[in-house]
C-alpha cells in the first residue's frame, strides 16, 4: 500500500490540529476526526504523533480508533462498493 498520504505538510496540519485542541477538556476525538479528515485514515504513524504530543497512551489511542466505526486504519478507495 502507498503510503503517500503521510506528507510533511499533512503531518503541519496534524500538529496545528494538535496545538489548537490540546488545552481542550476530551482533546482526543476532535483531534481524531480531524486527522481522519487530513490523512483519510488513523494510521500507527498518526497515532504515533497525537500521542506524544498528549502525553496518552498509545493504546488509548489505538483503542479509540478501532473501537468507533468511524475511524479506520487504512484509507478507503476512491470508490466504495456494497452489496
Amino acid at each position: 500500500m502507498a503510503k503517500n498520504f503521510l506528507t510533511d505538510e499533512n503531518f503541519e496540519k496534524l500538529h496545528k490540529v494538535i496545538e489548537e485542541h490540546k488545552d481542550m477538556q476530551g482533546p482526543l476525538m476532535p483531534i481524531l476526526h480531524e486527522a481522519q479528515h487530513i490523512f483519510g485514515a488513523i494510521p500507527i504513524e498518526v497515532q504515533k504523533v497525537i500521542s506524544e504530543k498528549l502525553n496518552t497512551p498509545l493504546a488509548e489511542i489505538y483503542g479509540v480508533v478501532t473501537f468507533y466505526s468511524q475511524f479506520t486504519l487504512e484509507p478507503k478507495g476512491e470508490y466504495l462498493i456494497s452489496v
